[in-house]
């Protein structure tokens, strides 16, 4: 612990707007990125990154000056304090975990619920540390499992509390408890033996939430109803996949992008990925990346062919993503070096079918 820095945090939709009211240059930082800021005359260290699952900063300022840089953010219009316990619930509701607090360095990501964090080639590939464990629970489900609690009532729970059905195996306890507002009333998360929870957690305050082993996106996001109309140019020639990527053929040339679905399971889009001309690609493998506020996701290729081109207008305009997901924001071109691999997705009323069972 360094006693003569202290650490700031400003977390918030609009918390980049707020920074940028003091410092500039700090508009031009990306997702994770880390460098120096001078804010408000201060010089600071910081990161786009935070707990919340909410776009923001976390600034290391000199001790002796962080009173003065925290009252020059309270000045700026809608930035108000909040406490480390509030941040602690938004930062669940989001299904983000704290080392320490939900999980632990013996927690693997499959027990934590978190399984989305491992990519396609891992899975396949193997090889990382953990491995053979962390293959196995994704193939076989692990023995405990991190779980949403709704305790009965307004009141909250003690942090953490015993299941008191089975609270002790040993000389471990199956710790539940993790306050935070959903719905208005209180709920948390904790791990405890798989056979007490229910099969997909449909009770927990996550909402509904992925079955240990099934590759998802993040628990924190809500799967929505689609539009009742999708609006684009010639939706009925669309195809889709399970991992939420549309393409539209015309010839022999397919454009690929990402559904409105996944979009609205991500967030806000802040960074994108495309594939390079000339790059070969195989139906599910990896073709791209796209990173919200609140994650970073692997894109897979519907079909397998050659790159034609990316589209450059995600480079500079990533929040497109969010705007016309099915129409202009379309990720790659390709061209289909097997047609006939078509026939295995899905068309437009198989995708809608398919969401909606998975949104339940």
């Amino acid at each position: 612990m360094l006693e003569s820095r202290a650490l700031l945090a400003i977390q918030g939709p609009m918390a980049a707007k707020a920074v940028a009211a003091l410092c500039p240059d700090s508009a031009a930082m990306g997702f994770m990125s880390i460098g120096p800021l001078t804010i408000a005359g201060i010089a600071c260290l910081a990161t786009r990154s935070g707990y919340t699952g909410e776009d923001g900063f976390e600034i290391s300022v000199p001790a002796d000056q962080a009173e003065a840089l925290a009252r020059a953010l309270l000045a700026i219009e809608g930035v108000k304090p909040i406490g480390l316990g509030a941040r602690d619930s938004l930062r669940l509701e989001a299904g983000l975990c704290l080392y320490g607090s939900d999980i632990t360095t013996q927690t693997t990501p499959v027990e934590g619920d978190i399984a989305w964090i491992i990519g396609k080639r891992r899975r396949e590939q193997g090889g990382f540390p953990g491995a053979e464990k962390i293959l196995a629970q994704l193939a076989q489900g692990p023995e405990r499992l991190r779980v949403g609690v709704r305790p009965k009532g307004r009141a909250p729970g003690p942090r953490p509390y015993p299941d008191n059905r089975h609270h002790r195996r040993g000389n471990r306890r199956n710790h539940l408890g993790r306050v935070r507002p959903v719905g208005g009333r209180p709920g948390g998360d904790g791990v405890c033996s798989r056979r007490f929870r229910q099969d997909g957690d449909r009770n927990s305050p996550f909402g509904s939430r992925p079955v240990a082993g099934r590759r998802s996106r993040p628990v924190g996001f809500r799967s929505p109803s689609l539009p009742q109309i999708l609006k684009g140019p010639a939706m009925s020639e669309m195809r889709f996949t399970k991992e939420h990527e549309w393409i539209r053929v015309e010839g022999d040339v397919g454009t690929v992008g990402i559904t409105h679905h996944a979009q609205e399971q991500l967030g806000d889009i802040v960074y994108v990925e495309t594939p390079a001309a000339g790059r070969v690609l195989t139906q599910g493998g990896d073709a791209a990346v796209v990173e919200s506020v609140k994650a970073a996701s692997e894109v897979y290729s519907p079909v397998s062919g050659t790159v034609l081109a990316g589209n450059p207008a995600l480079a500079d305009t990533p929040a497109l993503v969010n705007e016309s997901p099915e129409d202009q924001a379309w990720f790659f071109t390709v061209t289909l070096s097997n047609p006939a691999e078509l026939a295995k997705l899905m068309d437009r009323a198989a995708y809608d079918a398919y969401v909606a069972e998975d949104s339940h």
